[in-house]
């Protein structure tokens, strides 16, 4: 978020009392959004495509991407085979990420990688399986009859980092009771160590125990978290 942005969203939290945690606050940052250029980087710049494909690999069908914002990595999934449901609190977020016209270019990352001191081009696409579906849906996580699940996978991208530690702890509870056993949940924050360590600290307390973490060179430390198959 550019300077004079910054200045609005801090005009409008002075003005009405609207933090992170409320819809107001989240409508009104999209609406500032809406259109420029950084819209592109919340529809497609915050993900490892190679996640995808590790879940392919797994006995996943149902993900929950909680907080999704405007992103467009549930169609992704759900060109993948997968049964996604994109939960926002944000009515402006759900519009815009749900009315989004996904292209075939969409589904393509072209990147570089190094190899013997030169950079070579890659390409990787989101390989279609039939079955998959995707449901954008306007809620609050904090209401458990909201997408109940349970889902397989639940990703939840910069979402958690916005917590103080008690609603910390209240919000991973429900996200947890949302999770089959054995199931996987996805934590990514941006440049936020105390917050990480609050949220893996609260995921130990509900015997989610950590089994990957990494950053991916832009502030952003993304973290995995397996349930307990005992359930």
């Amino acid at each position: 978020m550019d300077a004079e942005k910054r200045e609005k969203m801090r005009r409008f939290v002075e003005a009405n009392g609207h933090g992170p945690e409320l819809p107001q606050y989240w409508d009104e940052y999209w609406r500032l959004h809406e259109g420029d250029q950084a819209m592109k980087h919340e529809l497609f710049g915050f993900f490892d495509f190679r996640q995808l494909d590790a879940l392919r690999s797994m006995p996943v069908r149902s993900v929950l991407f909680a907080g999704n914002g405007v992103s467009q990595y549930p169609r992704w999934f759900a060109h993948a085979g997968l049964v996604v449901t994109a939960l926002d609190i944000s009515p402006v977020a759900t519009r815009i990420a749900a009315g989004f016209e996904l292209e075939p270019r969409h589904l393509t990352v072209r990147y570089g990688r190094l190899s013997n001191g030169r950079v070579e081009p890659q390409e990787w696409c989101v390989t279609h399986h039939p079955g998959g579906t995707v449901e954008f849906v306007t809620g609050d996580l904090r209401d458990e009859a909201v997408c109940p699940g349970p889902f397989d996978v639940i990703y939840c991208d910069r979402v958690l980092q916005n917590y103080s530690d008690a609603a910390l702890d209240d919000m991973v509870e429900r996200l947890v009771r949302r999770m089959t056993p054995g199931a996987l949940l996805v934590a990514s924050v941006l440049n936020g160590e105390a917050a990480r360590q609050s949220i893996e600290a609260s995921l130990d307390r509900h015997a989610v125990r950590r089994v990957e973490r990494v950053g991916d060179g832009h502030g952003a430390q993304r973290t995995a978290f397996l349930r307990s198959g005992s359930g």
